[in-house]
């Protein structure tokens, strides 16, 4: 154990095979553990006894409001990134992005943008406009396979229709009075 002089900051081995740091020597005020398998717990001594796929390091004590922030400038990302490697775009082959400047969040798989929600709530897919936004209008693609897919469109005022594509052109449409 290891204390300073003013008694605020404590860094202990309440017990063998964890690293505790905390503001109480006896280890009742504990804020971080590191414990023997590497697996850090803020606000919890019970890392290693989650998921594995997600215990590295976990958050929160199990009562209360929790939270985690990431802190960027207005100009910036803030990002979280789920990596197979170092090179490229192993390092992101999975994405979060929040980017300050447009307000928008972006998703991303393999490596490449497959999402963005915009400030407006519009979803935009990677290959075609999803469209829902908070006014309640709606004008979307769904995509199956290539080049077919659906489009809907639904903007409160003229009604709407589904509109059905293949090989590039619209071969059907139902409009929101049925005919």
């Amino acid at each position: 154990s290891a204390t300073n002089v003013s008694g605020s900051v404590v860094f202990h081995r309440q017990v063998a095979d964890r690293f505790h740091f905390g503001r109480a020597a006896d280890g009742t005020d504990d804020k971080l553990i590191i414990d023997s398998a590497g697996k850090v717990g803020i606000g919890t001594s019970l890392a290693s006894s989650f998921n594995a796929a997600g215990n590295n390091l976990v958050v929160g004590g199990g009562s209360g409001n929790t939270g985690m922030t990431i802190y960027s400038g207005a100009s910036s990302f803030g990002s979280i990134h789920f990596a197979d490697g170092t090179i490229s775009n192993q390092s992101f082959r999975g994405y979060i992005n929040y980017e300050h400047t447009l307000d928008t969040m972006d998703f991303g798989v393999a490596g490449t943008l497959a999402m963005v929600i915009n400030s407006s709530g519009n979803v935009y897919l990677a290959d075609g406009y999803f469209g829902v936004n908070n006014s309640g209008s709606f004008n979307g693609r769904i995509h199956a396979k290539g080049d077919a897919y659906t489009r809907i469109v639904a903007d409160g005022t003229s009604g709407g229709a589904f509109s059905f594509y293949g090989s590039g052109s619209e071969h059907a449409q139902i409009f929101s009075d049925g005919a």
